[in-house]
């Protein structure tokens, strides 16, 4: 594991000089996508005064909102499309070389993008509350409803519970490129999934108890439910401590699982190659 993060620091740095190489590159990444979420807020607005659910207010329907679209980004990182790429495109077969595995390299690059989008648009995102009353007072409530300490610990275990499952939920699909010739299908299939159960364009705990408690079993619920609600104060204290224990079981079988499908892959593909 020192190996990857160092790695991923190399990576973070290469990108950053070449995302700031550019005058206007540091405007599009950090102003311009940020301003183009506004619009949306609009919609999310009026979704919130129209609500029969009482327990959102407009204020906690936007930061929402804010915080999904937050992670949204950090976690695309198109990692499946490069790995299944390099699968396909026999790249894989050149960097069979030890004591480098592989699949560091995708690892790697998926921390390296994370931690620098996080620099990147981290100041924007505070300048949004620190601007915005409403929503600088709606996190302040969130905040010293429990200790801050606790909220920003538990909200960084999350988000880091997050960033690790959508790693490998995107290498997983990478792999998939060893048995099939194009992976654009169940791509498409991991979106639909994604968008209409995860929480990243709704708050999921607006959906049936029942249907909360299976998708808490699947690592969609945590690449951006757990993460987002945690943000907003509606999970804390023993559920939340809960839902880590459980959301480290999923990761962990989820990463067996992908371990899995790269041993039966790489064998596959060392027998009679792609």
């Amino acid at each position: 594991m020192p190996g990857v993060f160092k790695a991923a620091w190399l990576m973070m740095a290469q990108q950053l000089s070449v995302q700031l190489g550019y005058r206007m590159a540091f405007a599009q990444v950090a102003l311009f996508e940020a301003l183009g979420l506004m619009g949306t807020l609009f919609w999310w607005r009026a979704a919130a005064a129209s609500s029969s659910n009482a327990n959102y207010s407009t204020a906690s329907i936007v930061v929402y909102f804010i915080v999904a679209s937050s992670h949204q980004i950090l976690q695309e990182s198109g990692l499946s499309r490069s790995l299944s790429m390099d699968i396909r495109t026999g790249k894989l077969a050149a960097s069979l070389i030890r004591p480098f595995p592989f699949l560091v390299q995708p690892i790697a690059n998926g921390i390296a993008f994370s931690l620098s989008r996080i620099l990147m648009i981290g100041p924007v995102l505070v300048a949004i509350f620190v601007l915005v009353p409403a929503l600088r007072d709606f996190i302040y409530d969130v905040a010293t409803r429990q200790s801050p300490v606790i909220w920003l610990a538990g909200y960084f275990a999350a988000l880091v519970l997050a960033l690790s499952c959508n790693l490998v939920v995107r290498l997983g699909l990478g792999l998939l490129a060893f048995d099939m010739t194009q992976t654009w299908g169940p791509e498409l299939l991991f979106i639909a999934i994604f968008f209409a159960f995860s929480g990243a364009v709704y708050p999921v705990d607006m959906l049936p108890p029942v249907a909360v408690e299976i998708l808490s079993w699947t690592p969609l619920f945590y690449m951006q439910g757990l993460p987002n609600l945690v943000a907003i104060g509606r999970i804390a204290g023993d559920p939340l401590g809960t839902y880590l224990l459980r959301g480290c079981l999923v990761f962990a079988l989820s990463t067996v699982l992908m371990i899995a499908m790269w041993r039966r892959g790489l064998r596959k593909f060392e027998a009679i190659g792609i």
